[in-house]
């Protein structure tokens, strides 16, 4: 019994630690909100970053100024993106949204993690990335 509950621990710690840094994207048209997908935030210098799939950003019922994202985890209010430069990988389906307007990114680091380089780690041998609380 006590390695079950061990492995529950373990579980209600990881998901903790994905929620605190888990950012719902919400697109809202004549509105209607929806959940489109997720990003994390990250801090690069002092640039912050909602990095996301490349494909959550390309419909054609939204626009880029249609989205948003909660300004904290269990906080009802929320926050639209506001300005932002984007890349897209050509090869990968990933989009990095670099933060511009000054209100939208003191909202998202009042109320998210916002992780950095040194929460990636890559197990030895395999090509998946892991996130990490600790450096």
């Amino acid at each position: 019994m006590a390695s079950t509950h061990l492995l529950r621990e373990q579980r209600l710690t990881i998901l903790g630690f994905l929620q605190a840094f888990t950012i719902p994207i919400v697109a809202e048209k004549r509105e209607d909100a929806n959940v489109i997908g997720a990003g994390a935030l990250f801090d690069f210098g002092d640039v912050l970053c909602l990095v996301t799939a490349a494909h959550v950003l390309t419909c054609d019922d939204y626009g880029h100024k249609d989205l948003g994202v909660p300004d904290a985890p269990t906080g009802p209010g929320m926050h639209t993106l506001g300005s932002f430069n984007i890349r897209q990988g050509r090869t990968w389906d990933i989009a990095i949204l670099q933060l511009t307007g000054a209100e939208t990114v003191a909202h998202l680091r009042a109320g998210w993690t916002v992780l950095s380089g040194v929460n990636i780690r890559r197990p030895g041998g395999s090509g998946t990335a892991l996130f990490s609380n600790s450096p």
